[in-house]
Formats: C-alpha cells, structure tokens, sequence
C-alpha cells in the first residue's frame, strides 16, 4: 500500500514546487482471497468427486490467470453439483476479474444462498462491492467475514484501507494492528498503519512501521517510497533521498520505468537545493 493523496516528500513542502510536480503512486484495488480448504465449512463440500476435481481444477486455473479456463471449470462443477456454494464462489472471483461485476455478486449471493456463514464469500463479495464503489456495503460484508471468523485477516485489512481512505484514521488504526496481532509478517499492514500514523500527525511511529515493513520484505519497493516521504516531511532530507533512491533502485529492477522517472525527478530536485 503506498500513500496515495499526494507525492509529499520535502521537494513539495520545503522546496516550493507547485502541485503540478507531484505524484502518486497507483492506489491499491482491493485483491480476491483465492480458495483454501479452510475457508469453507466442512459440510460445503461436495460429495461428489467429479464436481469437486472441477472446482479444483477452477482454482489452480484462476491461480495461473486462465480466468476462460477456470470459468468453464467452476460452471461444470456447478452443473454436477447445483449446490456447491465454493463454486459459486470461485465463480463470482473470476467473473469480477473478467469485468463483469453484477454477474459476479449474483454467483456470490447464490453461495450465500446456500452457505450463508462463509467468510470467505462475503469477504469476496466485499471486494467486488469496494471496487464498484459500494463502500458501505463493502463494509458490511467485510464485517460480517470478520463476525464469522474473527481471525480472518483479509476483510481487517481492506477495512483498514477503506477507514484510512475516507480519513478515518482511528479505525483505519484499530484494523492495521488487528492484522499485524493475527500475523506479525504481514508487510503491507505495516505499511499501511505508517501510512495511518504519518497523516495522523505521528511522525515517528510511522517511520517504525515503515521501518518493521522493510526489514520484513527489504526488496518491496513501497516500504521505502512512504519511509522517503514521511522522512521528508520531517525535514530529513538526506535520509529522504536515501530511502527514494532505494526504491527507484528497485523500481527499476522491476522495470516500472513510470515510477523510477518520478522519482527521479523529486530526488533530483531535493538534491539540486541540498548542494
């Protein structure tokens, strides 16, 4: 997750640039939960070996990005098991990612259907909701995946990331720490909690997590693009550029030329009133 209202590094704050300098980087859509085992209770899944060798064979396709494939795959298991709610479900997953979201909610409404207290399919129809920007009914079923498993880390979050979005910090707080309870090495909470704290007005708890963020993935291009802004802000303009230059490095090893010329362009313009 990377901060996403404005390209707040000192070169806008402290070097007077006007906002046409600024950038931001693509802010994050929310992403399926693909299938587990666990995510489904134990009497939703079918007894009949051929429509689960479907949906199986539904979910290793959506995994590879063969969304036709997986497609085909979820439909013949439906066929053989009208009432396979994970089908429906896998279903609803690659008809969103094809561009079809009404047609992807009503495969998740008829698993509810069928299987009202999945966690899983509620948190997916959240997803589908928050990127058709139905934010409160996102919100509802994020929360009812989180009253149905309460460890669930997926819907705490995206609940965290719609609460920091609409600056409800407090929230967007509370979510992040959730997460990083349920799972210490989940990168992008970190960074998204530093997001939180920095545009809360706490500074240097931000560049902890930042901090936290980097150690646990020090390739993630992200962690140090937030840590350069906030540091940034703070006036700490060398050890600004340090963290950018990181993440144009590794922007570049990834070959997201768009982002390395930004970058580019506020570490030259730092560093032209640092000399």
């Amino acid at each position: 997750m990377t901060k996403t209202n404005n390209f707040l590094a000192a070169a806008i704050i402290c070097l007077g640039l006007t906002t046409t300098a600024q950038a931001t980087l693509a802010a994050n859509s929310p992403q399926k939960d693909i299938f587990t085992s666990s995510q489904t209770n134990q009497n939703q899944i079918s007894q009949n070996p051929t429509a689960r060798n479907y949906f199986e064979q539904g979910i290793s396709l959506y995994k590879k990005r063969d969304l036709a494939g997986a497609e085909e795959a979820f439909k013949q298991a439906i066929k053989i098991d009208p009432n396979y709610a994970p089908a429906y479900t896998g279903l609803g997953n690659v008809l969103d990612d094809q561009g079809k979201p009404s047609e992807a909610i009503a495969a998740y409404k008829k698993s509810l259907s069928i299987d009202r207290n999945s966690a899983w399919t509620h948190f997916n129809l959240g997803v589908t909701l928050a990127r058709q920007g139905k934010i409160e009914e996102a919100i509802a079923s994020y929360k009812q995946a989180i009253r149905i498993n309460p460890k669930y880390i997926e819907p705490h979050y995206e609940l965290g990331n719609i609460y920091y979005d609409n600056k409800q910090f407090n929230l967007a707080i509370a979510e992040y720490e959730e997460v990083i309870r349920l799972d210490s090495n989940y990168v992008d909470a970190y960074i998204g909690l530093g997001n939180t704290l920095d545009d809360a007005g706490q500074p240097e708890q931000a560049i902890t997590n930042y901090k936290k963020a980097i150690a646990l993935a020090p390739n993630n291009p992200y962690g140090y693009y937030n840590l350069g802004i906030t540091l940034g802000r703070q006036n700490q303009f060398k050890e600004a550029v340090s963290a950018l230059e990181k993440s144009r490095d590794l922007f570049e090893a990834l070959g997201n030329t768009e982002k390395v010329q930004r970058l580019e362009q506020i570490i030259q313009r730092i560093n032209s009133r640092l000399s």
